[in-house]
């Protein structure tokens, strides 16, 4: 496993969301000096025990101060519907994590972390997908992620800032999957809360110039094939989707 550094000071965009909120308690609880940015109207100002507030719509240019002091940001806000409009995605996924790459780059940070998604290869017609297979994006929104993918391996190589980019799966609880009706394709793409916040945290602290991991359970039809994921970080899922709960 790779060298680890001391916890720092960590932005984190669409700290208001699901995953943002379960990432920012666990780097508060474990020390991180935090920069937690989203939009005017989420809420995000409740959280200002936990770090420093900033309230910004990030489709547009952002302030030039915003990561001033800021080793890693990990970029977690954007449009997350599949079947958003190309209207809504360019701003939100496009243009967002452009300006998050230009200014992160352009502060001196010393690392971005991006967030794909299962759905950069969702069409993938050889499932388990290994994190060196190509693309292949069922929807737009899909499209977005391998964009945000690419952006990461291009911020890595203009050097010196390092980067990743996080292939995430099915962030849901088994509840509101079950309630959907999406069980049975969650099962194949589930990633639980801790165990996708654990890798995370290991994303931000691990030693590489630019990785593109995935994050998902193990399962009987996989979609995302980890095993490059744990070879590298000594990450292994710990919550799997139970058993009968596809049916």
């Amino acid at each position: 496993m790779w060298a680890m550094r001391e916890p720092g000071s960590v932005a984190v965009t669409g700290a208001r969301g699901r995953i943002g909120s379960a990432l920012v308690e666990q780097l508060a609880a474990h020390g991180y000096r935090l920069t937690l940015v989203d939009r005017p109207g989420t809420g995000v100002g409740k959280m200002s025990s936990l770090g420093t507030i900033v309230e910004l719509d990030l489709a547009q240019p952002p302030p030039l101060a915003l990561f001033a002091g800021v080793e890693v940001v990990v970029h977690l806000a954007g449009e997350a519907r599949q079947d958003a409009s190309w209207e809504t995605l360019l701003p939100d996924n496009i243009q967002a994590s452009y300006y998050v790459a230009s200014e992160a780059l352009r502060a001196g940070c010393r690392r971005l972390i991006v967030a794909s998604s299962v759905h950069a290869v969702y069409a993938s017609p050889t499932p388990p997908v290994a994190v060196d297979g190509p693309v292949a994006p069922a929807n737009l929104y899909g499209v977005t992620k391998c964009f945000a993918e690419a952006l990461a391996f291009w911020c890595a190589h203009r050097g010196p800032m390092s980067a990743a980019a996080v292939r995430i799966g099915a962030f849901q609880t088994v509840e509101a999957a079950q309630a959907s009706g999406a069980a049975e394709r969650m099962a194949d793409t589930f990633i639980a809360a801790s165990d996708l916040v654990s890798l995370l945290e290991l994303v931000i602290t691990a030693e590489y110039q630019f990785a593109l991991l995935h994050a998902a359970a193990p399962g009987r039809n996989v979609l995302l094939d980890t095993s490059a994921t744990e070879k590298m970080l000594g990450w292994h899922a710990e919550h799997h989707f139970p058993a009968g709960a596809d049916r």
